[in-house]
């Protein structure tokens, strides 16, 4: 299963390279998660057919 994760989370990182108009920092692709948690939930929304990643990254932290 965590093989599969990894390499969906690998796949999706090329794809938002590659499809993003401004280069993506790495701690905004390091901190997507797909599934929620007890202190977080996801950032991989799925709306009207199209994927949507939601990123809160902040350099003021």
């Amino acid at each position: 299963y965590l093989t599969r994760e990894k390499q969906f989370l690998l796949k999706l990182i090329i794809v938002i390279h590659l499809t993003n108009k401004q280069l993506v920092r790495s701690p905004e692709i390091s901190s997507i998660k797909i599934r929620n948690n007890i202190t977080s939930s996801r950032n991989l929304f799925v709306i009207n057919k199209r994927v949507v990643v939601v990123t809160t990254y902040n350099k003021a932290y």
